[in-house]
């Protein structure tokens, strides 16, 4: 099973919904070829800016990595080497990269 590793892809719109200004999010995880789990939902707070919404979807499916990780590993295929989380908005990935921005 050298060729099967987990790999989670996010996105999400700004202040899709015009109404109530909250924006939808989402994910999909794929394993191997095929995509194993998936999520999109409205967020549950309004949200600023585009990097802020990315964000908070980046830890949606941070949490869906971490979650598949550990039942891969009770079925004992265990992931060596990190989770790859595709994100496109280079603002939210410089965001989740600098420790500064944490406490």
């Amino acid at each position: 099973m050298d060729d099967f590793s987990l790999i989670g892809y996010s996105d999400s719109d700004f202040d899709g919904d015009k109404e109530t200004r909250v924006s939808t999010s989402g994910y999909a995880m794929s394993f191997g070829s095929g995509v194993v789990s998936w999520r999109s939902r409205k967020q549950s707070v309004p949200t600023d800016s585009t990097t802020e919404v990315e964000y908070v979807a980046a830890v949606e499916v941070t949490k869906e990595i971490v979650w598949l990780r550990k039942i891969l590993e009770d079925l004992q295929v265990k992931q060596v080497q990190s989770t790859p989380l595709m994100i496109e908005n280079t603002s939210a990935i410089k965001l989740a990269k600098n420790p500064k921005f944490h406490d």
